[in-house]
């Protein structure tokens, strides 16, 4: 099983375009008439009686939704359209194919013109088009393993005879059957699923539970932790193509752009997932004395993410989960400064960790963002219907500290969430590739009070009015 998933073109942000930077602008102009070209199609399909592939066709050329869009691509090699299909289908997969190989070399441009993390996106944007487009595939990690695309890890675990278990993890193949009866291996032998939990009760003797990006370590239950581990890898590939521009390294981009062959992750982010609430408030109390108030706690001193299982034994939400998660992303993904919000800019961590709260799937695509989620809905109605809101001339100095001890602290964490929907998606994503930039100085220590206006182009007041307006649009 592979959670790697891409941006759907609706979604590239589009980098602000200057004298050097034309890659943007043939972007547009090469998406607009692959549209135009697919929506002719659609007229035709319709006319010659074809109404399924009509509406396949328009769904794929559709304007752009709310979202940001993350299909999942497959695991195995596609074939190309057998004979016995019509004209119409060959058709729409070979403009598909032709927009891909287009889209290849737009992308060997961008990365020319020093746009690293656009390059990455314009080759995630290829495989939407193509799932099969080779080059695409080694540069964002991919091999070919038995008529599979696998990441390099994946790749290592299916040689090894292992696969993906939604319930067991990465497991042997010849293990899957005892372990689905009732059986586990512990320390070389086999046991009950009962005496394998009693070994595991504590949390420094928990499961561990890994997989390409994570180590959850857990008390609760082996199944418990694989579903947060699968939760974590998941957020983890759709917080990769949501904020490209913050971790993107363009030296061992272009390595890979060069032919350089995909290599499994060696770093794992730590997660720890406790049995219950109490055991999560007694480990945590002496570095975080309010820890009995919260659902999940990312650590900056341990690199470490907290979680604890609901007591009603349900799944629960995973806002939490993704919440935390982010902050630890953002954090360790790249060097950061020490403390990071002291500087003021505050709203913008915790308004990035809200945003990746709405991750979820819908008609079989993950998407974030949108408008119905509860803190977006929150934030429009307290703007509008209560007339809360606080500037951004004001809200940009807040420290941690100041957000943290304000009495409206509910209130700026939904102003937070409604800010950034509409700086990653206002204006079709003018303000995306900035508020990015904007993250990077926050937890580089690189911000100022004035960043945010600054990489706008904007005054606060400008910002704050475009922000009232984009709110009122907003279909209710």
């Amino acid at each position: 099983m592979s959670f790697r998933a891409a941006i759907a073109g609706a979604c590239l942000a589009l980098y602000a375009a200057t004298s050097l930077a034309r890659v943007p602008e043939q972007y547009a102009a090469l998406q607009a008439a692959f549209v135009e070209d697919l929506r002719a199609l659609a007229n035709t399909c319709e006319t010659a009686g074809e109404r399924e592939l009509a509406a396949e066709i328009a769904a794929w050329a559709a304007p752009p939704s709310p979202y940001l869009i993350v299909p999942v691509f497959p695991e195995q090699a596609a074939q190309p359209p057998s004979e016995e299909v019509s004209p119409a289908h060959r058709q729409f997969w070979e403009l598909r194919r032709r927009q891909a190989d287009a889209l290849w070399e737009l992308a060997r441009q961008a990365l020319a013109e020093d746009l690293a993390p656009l390059a990455w996106q314009l080759a995630w944007q290829t495989l939407r088009e193509n799932p099969d487009h080779e080059d695409a595939r080694r540069v964002l990690g991919y091999v070919r393993h038995d008529a599979q695309w696998l990441t390099a890890y994946e790749a290592d675990k299916a040689r090894a005879g292992q696969l993906w278990h939604p319930r067991f993890g990465w497991i042997r193949a010849d293990r899957v059957a005892r372990y689905e009866q009732g059986e586990r291996l512990h320390k070389g032998r086999w046991i009950t699923a009962a005496d394998d939990a009693r070994a595991h009760a504590e949390i420094a003797r928990g499961w561990e539970i890994l997989t390409e990006h994570y180590r959850v370590t857990t008390n609760h239950s082996l199944e418990e932790g694989v579903r947060l581990a699968a939760l974590l890898e998941r957020l983890y590939h759709v917080w990769h193509q949501a904020f490209a521009a913050y971790h993107v390294n363009k030296a061992a981009l272009a390595r890979l752009f060069a032919g350089a062959r995909p290599r499994a992750s060696q770093k794992r982010l730590q997660v720890v997932y406790f049995r219950n609430r109490e055991q999560y408030v007694a480990a945590l109390a002496a570095e975080q004395p309010q820890i009995h108030i919260t659902t999940g706690y990312y650590s900056y001193a341990r690199r470490t993410a907290y979680f604890f299982a609901p007591s009603s034994g349900d799944e629960g939400d995973t806002t939490t989960f993704y919440h935390e998660a982010t902050h630890q992303l953002f954090s360790e993904i790249r060097p950061t400064a020490q403390a990071v919000g002291t500087r003021g800019n505050f709203w913008a961590v915790e308004g990035a960790a809200c945003y990746m709260e709405t991750l979820a799937e819908r008609d079989g695509r993950w998407c974030v963002g949108g408008t119905d989620g509860d803190r977006f809905l929150a934030a429009r109605y307290r703007l509008l219907e209560e007339g809360f809101y606080i500037p951004l001339a004001e809200l940009t100095a807040m420290t941690m500290q100041d957000v943290q001890a304000d009495v409206r602290i509910s209130r700026l964490y939904s102003q937070a969430a409604g800010l950034t929907h509409f700086f990653m998606h206002a204006q079709q994503g003018r303000y995306r590739q900035p508020f990015v930039e904007y993250l990077s100085a926050i937890y580089a220590g690189r911000d100022q009070p004035d960043t945010l206006a600054q990489l706008m182009g904007c005054s606060n007041d400008e910002l704050d009015q475009q922000y009232r307006q984009f709110m009122t649009a907003v279909e209710e």
